[in-house]
């Protein structure tokens, strides 16, 4: 009689075995990504089961488990999986040849039009956010997968790390406003342009109501709001 974990490995090894030739595990697993990434993105974290990406991946349930454990972990994949294609969207802050005073404004024009041409992106930030809120555990899976080096995130690690290293760099050259703390800043930045995409409707919704359509128009537009975030952070956070 085989152990249970033999019995297991088995199981799975036949499942790829299944139909008129032996399944591609390498396709198997993207197939399942694939599918993960659809309905995750399309829907939340909470509401879809491992049947359904099973099903969408024409896949059995326990090669799911074979290949990513838990639904925490194959969620985990499927967004960082999503999100490898939007690494250039920090890249205005480590682009070379940008003076100084134009790092800021290019780096927030440049991420806030990058989400503004990828809406996929910014449904998963909402998702991983909302996510992260409804199942704390998510987190401690994140820094598990991480400490294994198996998010793919990598490269967006990396990049961010190099943004902060600009943002010092000003701080070091005396370009910062004393009590500008870089930490804060670039996650600021960051923030406030997330933040448009993710909250925009809702907040000129309010301010409309509040003002009246006379006065406030449609509400802030796109350019409008950009404008204004690099107003405040060249002339709040350098010096003149």
């Amino acid at each position: 009689m085989r152990p249970k974990s033999a019995n297991s490995a088995y199981k799975s090894r036949l499942a790829e075995g299944r139909g008129s030739h032996k399944r591609d595990p390498a396709r198997t697993r993207e197939a399942i990504l694939r599918a993960a990434k659809e309905l995750f993105s399309n829907s939340d974290y909470t509401s879809v089961s491992l049947s359904d990406v099973a099903k969408q991946a024409g896949v059995t349930q326990s090669l799911i488990h074979h290949y990513f454990k838990t639904k925490s972990r194959l969620f985990l994949y499927a967004v960082h999986s999503a999100m490898d294609d939007h690494d250039e969207g920090l890249d205005a802050w480590v682009a070379p040849g940008l003076s100084a005073p134009h790092i800021i404004p290019k780096a927030i024009e440049g991420y806030f039009r990058f989400l503004g041409e990828n809406d996929q992106c910014v449904r998963l930030y909402r998702l991983f956010d909302h996510s992260l809120h409804i199942d704390p555990t998510l987190l401690g899976s994140l820094e598990d997968l991480e400490k294994e080096g198996e998010t793919g995130n990598r490269h967006r690690l990396d990049n961010l790390k190099a943004a902060y290293e600009r943002v010092l760099d000003l701080q070091r050259n005396g370009l910062l406003r004393e009590g500008v703390d870089p930490k804060a800043l670039l996650l600021a930045f960051l923030s406030l342009v997330e933040h448009w995409y993710s909250s925009s409707q809702r907040l000129n919704h309010r301010l409309i109501e509040a003002i009246g359509p006379e006065e406030a128009g449609e509400g802030v537009t796109p350019e409008q709001y950009l404008q204004t975030v690099v107003e405040l952070f060249v002339r709040g956070a350098l010096k003149k």
